[in-house]
């Protein structure tokens, strides 16, 4: 083998090695993207999980009577506080999206004795 020769050859090889580089960068740069959507849609989750607990705890100091007034679905922001009596001492409170009130986020049950 002759030195041109040999020289193509080693071009040939380095530009194979280079495209081999390429396509794996472009690969790895995909998944890194995708990697950080994950992450963005995560922190949007945990801002929305921490806003109904917020809301819930509050919910869940009031007292029977303010209970009582807040039967029903009331909006608060972008979520909805849904509050039930499934028995007569007991006082559901559930958190939902307001454009999804069928896919609770959080849930809890109070207790408040008979007498207001």
């Amino acid at each position: 083998m002759n030195r041109h020769t040999r020289d193509g050859v080693v071009l040939i090889e380095i530009l194979v090695a280079i495209m081999i580089l390429g396509s794996g960068g472009a690969a790895l740069a995909g998944r890194i993207v995708q990697e950080l959507h994950q992450v963005e849609i995560l922190r949007d989750r945990e801002a929305e999980l921490f806003e109904a607990e917020q809301l819930i705890a509050r919910a869940a100091l009031l007292t029977r009577g303010e209970l009582e007034l807040r039967l029903g679905r009331r909006p608060a922001g972008n979520l909805l506080l849904i509050t039930s009596r499934p028995a007569s001492t007991v006082f559901r409170l559930a958190v939902s999206r307001a454009d999804a009130p069928g896919n609770e986020l959080l849930v809890t049950l109070v207790h408040r004795r008979g007498d207001t």
